[in-house]
């Protein structure tokens, strides 16, 4: 039998300070000040006073030289231990230059000088961030001393200034970054007076003790800035500030009738839940409640923090990591964290789902806010519907969001508070996983759910807490969305993500642990009714008003729900049945920017529908150009159909225009190119490797018109501000949006490498100049996106041929393993939503709605979507509980030839037909390519009669001039096509032709 474990000595903590006074100057322009010199000797007595300050050693240095300065400063910072308390005091003139950088004179200080000659206020920020003592107290006394917290670092590194002051820090200014200090009633001038304003506050606070506020034998660093600030105040000319970056309080010094030690050695310190709650207010709600701020514990620095350790799930932090050995306390530290939100929260605020393997959380599931505790034997479809609400949440408050142009979680906390704020679920929501290893070695789905809800649930409200044995058992993709993180104690403290020194001092017992740097004790999930929180009472059942939003308990398997019907392109766009020029125009109208350049297209799994929005990120959009990648048979043309008819139907000519590439020359954009938006239709490239180069000037072509129009038009930044002012009443010309179409881009690519080129500049300039573009192919193989692949903002996978191409299209795996039915896909933008859908079909026949034409010679019979067992006799079908919609007979017709005259037009066909005639064409990027000559009428104007030549063409200006149109020049490039002209006049009078057989 071993030996029990020898309870381990008390840690030996040091209290430290330097006073650096600076009076006298040796530049005439700094004046004398008499007041630091006996302020520091003052100081010093008082903070070496046992009865007092108890420190262990005092440094004072007056009218020191920059070098001796900052030498003390290193030496005095750089050799400290985790556990020291380290004060510096600072009284001398203030420098703040034209960049807002703040500088302490030194005596050797020259003005105008004061990078050179001056202690850098950046110098000291950097030699308290590498101090490895837990508390760092900061005294500034000078002009502009607020300054020294604004966030003034060197133009080398980023960063503010008050993260790099460190962990542990406490700065207390004399002043804000805009005011003098001053000496008596007086700005630092040669006179009498010999005490500042602020120090002689301090001195005053400590040496009487009157800064012992609450009267329990110490001055805290609260306190001393509180009783500062209201001394200095009644000065009515400075404004003391703090900038605070410790976890809870501190002690500064003892007041003389506090002469014992702080707490009785090695004696553990125990907390319970309502010491660390805040007070209540005659019983009412508690006072000063920072909303999603949790009290889970008391700080336990041996020289004395008493302060309450907060854990806010408000910011970067709100998903949280707990990391500690057996038995360290890790699922106590849960219990506090969830009872602590329940108590200081209501159940509209905050809910939680826990994972519970090692049956730890058990009784929680009594509170109101708990609304699930699975354990192992639990787990399996409970897990897995709990998970799927959680996810389902995650997808509903994405689109909430998008709805209400709700941009933030802080938006969202305080939207929900509207009673005008759509009716259901909108508290933050906790999934708590205990014991990750256990919890998810055999329900991977788990893993994969919290991964989904760290990487995205933040930005809306989803929370996850997760707790290990060890940093090495968390996945290191999830280990870097944890930022939230408290230690308890570890197996090997080496491993620490907090402080490795601080984690090895922990002591050998549960529920001591590290957060933000500091040592706190765990507070035991407990109240009593003195604190004015009654756990009880919030436990009690609560009598049920409406229906669970969800159900966790096993049930019978629910019948399949048929899918969401996909409803067609018109009634997705708000389009009557059958569309009219009028009723055309009527879409056209002018949309909100909001609107622009967004189309539905199909449904998400909920039957609500799914859009594109090509506008760019900084409008609201999901980016200008996307990719799209679909195996053969997955409905990738049709999608590509669906989408560009959306958009043409929603749009004016002058508003969106259409590029539209196939480079195998299918039937893709087959019944589009009527269409008054279309600026081009350019398929068959395979066929021939010219027309591809011809392409490629085309659109670099149309690059160079939109930036030549832009600077002739008013040296417009972008296509939005010219059109904004062409709609104000400017004289411009329309400039539309230009979404490029490519399908099969892929082996465009292969067949022409260079051709990246061009897309990667579309990329680069598409979103100045409006031109959008979406990049379709059937595979997407590795490289093939060199350069391109940081423009493709959105993408959308449907059904490929391996799990590779899903990744690579899409991130996700998922659209693999998509069935084998056209038109089904994901959406992913925003880097991390993924939306599946159904697209909408337009190449079926058209049908206006709620008529089904029966086809011709067939016998009628009311379609039934139920399953029918099939027999080899007449099975009489049920009653239908509801009518179909009434199906129209037509009488039977002899069998005709089908011909192409008798083919029904389809959904596009239709809309298509409506919208020709119907605005200004558009501007024609392609023009046909020269493949047959033109006869010689077509480059000469009409031939009339004459009397002296026959006929002429009359009018002609090369009329006996000896010069004559031979043909046609292409310039794709420009866009147009010029006539090539035979001058035989002159010197030119001789020609030559040459040319094979």
């Amino acid at each position: 039998m071993s030996s029990p474990r020898p309870t381990p000595e008390p840690e030996r903590s040091e209290r430290h300070a330097l006073l650096v006074a600076n009076s006298r100057y040796l530049d005439a322009k700094l004046h004398r000040l008499r007041a630091p010199a006996e302020d520091a000797g003052h100081l010093k007595d008082l903070l070496l006073d046992p009865a007092v300050g108890f420190f262990d050693t005092v440094t004072k240095i007056v009218d020191g030289t920059k070098g001796e300065i900052e030498e003390q400063l290193e030496a005095l910072f750089l050799d400290r231990e985790p556990g020291d308390l380290v004060l510096l005091y600072v009284s001398t003139h203030g420098i703040k230059n034209d960049q807002g950088e703040l500088f302490f004179a030194a005596s050797n200080t020259k003005l105008a000088l004061p990078r050179s000659t001056a202690v850098s206020g950046a110098l000291v920020q950097g030699v308290l961030e590498d101090c490895r003592a837990s508390t760092k107290l900061v005294l500034l006394d000078c002009c502009y001393s607020g300054a020294f917290t604004r966030g003034m670092v060197p133009k080398a590194a980023d960063v503010p200034v008050a993260q790099l002051a460190g962990r542990g820090t406490c700065v207390i200014t004399a002043t804000d970054e805009l005011q003098y200090a001053f000496e008596g009633e007086h700005q630092y001038l040669d006179r009498d007076v010999h005490r500042s304003v602020f120090t002689s506050a301090v001195i005053k606070g400590l040496e009487t003790g009157d800064a012992d506020l609450d009267r329990d034998g110490v001055v805290t660093g609260d306190e001393l800035y509180r009783y500062v600030f209201a001394e200095v105040r009644r000065q009515g000319k400075q404004t003391p500030t703090r900038h605070n970056q410790l976890q809870g309080d501190f002690t500064v010094a003892r007041t003389r009738l506090a002469m014992g030690p702080l707490r009785p050695a090695g004696k553990p310190v125990v907390v319970t839940l309502d010491r660390v709650l805040p007070a209540h207010a005659d019983g009412e709600a508690p006072v000063e409640r920072v909303p999603l701020s949790a009290p889970v514990g008391q700080l336990a620095e041996p020289l004395g923090h008493s302060g309450i350790v907060q854990l806010d799930l408000t910011g970067h932090g709100g998903h949280v990591a707990v990391v500690g050995q057996l038995h360290s306390g890790k699922s106590t530290f849960l219990q506090t964290l969830v009872v602590s939100l329940s108590l200081t929260h209501s159940a509209d605020e905050a809910l939680f789902f826990c994972v519970d393997p090692g049956g730890q959380l058990v009784g929680l599931d009594r509170l109101p806010h708990v609304r699930a505790v699975i354990d192992s034997a639990e787990r399996g479809p409970r897990l897995s519907r709990m998970l799927a609400h959680l996810t389902r949440t995650l997808d509903e408050r994405r689109m909430l969001f998008r709805q209400r142009r709700i941009t933030s979680a802080e938006k969202f906390r305080a939207a929900r508070r509207d009673p005008d704020f759509p009716a259901g679920q909108h508290a933050d929501l906790f999934l708590v996983v205990d014991g990750w290893e256990q919890a998810t070695r055999d329900h991977p789905e788990l893993a994969r759910a919290v991964h989904t809800l760290a990487s995205a649930g933040l930005h809306f409200c989803l929370h996850v807490l997760v707790t290990a044995r060890s940093w090495r058992e968390l996945p290191p993709d999830l280990e870097r969305l944890l930022l939230g993180r408290v230690e308890l104690r570890l197996s090997d403290p080496a491993e620490s993500r907090i402080d490795p020194d601080l984690a090895a001092t922990l002591p050998q017992r549960s529920g001591v642990g590290l957060h933000d740097g500091g040592r706190f004790v765990i507070a035991a999930p407990e109240v009593d009714g003195a604190s004015g929180y009654d756990l009880d009472e919030l436990m009690e059942p609560a009598e049920a008003t409406a229906e669970p939003d969800w159900i966790l308990q096993d049930a019978p398997p629910a019948p399949v729900d048929e899918p969401p019907r996909v409803p067609s392109l018109p009634e997705l766009l708000g389009l009557p049945a059958s569309p009219t020029p009028e009723t055309v125009r009527d879409a056209w109208r002018r949309r909100p920017a909001a609107r622009r350049l967004c189309v539905p297209f199909g449904v998400d799994e909920r039957g609500e529908p799914v859009r594109l929005d090509i506008k760019e990120a900084a409008m609201e959009g999901m980016g200008p150009h996307g990719l799209c990648i679909g195996a053969t048979g997955s409905g990738k043309s049709e999608l590509l159909r669906t989408l560009v008819l959306g958009m043409l139907a929603t749009h004016s000519p002058d508003e969106l225009n259409v590029v539209l590439v196939d480079y195998k020359g299918g039937a893709t954009f087959l019944g589009l190119d009527e269409a008054p938006h279309v600026s081009a239709v350019i398929t068959n490239l395979a066929d021939d490797a010219a027309l591809v180069d011809r392409m490629r000037d085309a659109l670099f072509g149309e690059m160079n018109r939109r930036q030549e129009a832009l600077k002739n038009g008013g040296n417009f930044k972008n296509v939005w501000e010219y059109e904004k002012a062409r709609e104000n009443g400017a004289d411009l010309e329309p400039l539309p949006a230009l979404f490029i179409v490519v399908d099969e881009f892929s082996e465009l690519l292969s067949a022409k490498p260079d051709f990246i080129d061009l897309f990667v500049a579309i990329g680069r300039l598409g979103r100045s100049l409006q031109m959008h573009m979406l990049l379709a192919s059937q595979r997407l193989e590795e490289g093939k996106l060199r350069g391109l692949d940081s423009h493709l903002s959105y993408r959308i996978g449907l059904k490929t041929f391996s799990a590779a191409e899903s990744r690579a299209a899409i991130g996700v795996p998922d659209a693999f393993e998509l069935p084998s039915v056209p038109g089904g896909g994901y959406l992913k933008y925003d880097t991390s939503t993924l939306v599946r859908f159904k697209a909408s079909y337009v190449s079926g026949p058209y049908r206006p709605a709620g008529i089904k034409q029966a086809a011709p010679g067939a016998a009628v019979v009311r379609a039934d979507k139920r399953p029918q067992l099939f027999v080899p006799d007449f099975v009489e079908l049920p009653a239908e509980p509801e009518p179909e919609p009434e199906v129209v007979e037509q009488p039977a017709q002899p069998a005709q030839p089908q011909t192409e005259e008798a083919v029904e037009p389809s959904e596009l066909d239709v809309i298509v037909n409506r919208l020709v005639g119907q605005g200004p064409p558009a501007h024609e990027v392609w023009l046909p390519p020269l493949n047959e000559p033109n006869s010689l009428d077509t480059l000469l104007p009409n031939l009339n009669p004459t009397e002296d030549r026959g006929l002429s063409p009359v009018g002609f200006f090369g009329n006996a001039k000896l010069q004559v149109p031979i043909g046609i020049v292409d310039r794709p490039y420009e866009q147009r096509r010029d006539p090539l002209w035979a001058d035989f006049s002159g010197a030119s009078g001789h020609g030559v032709v040459v040319g094979g057989p």
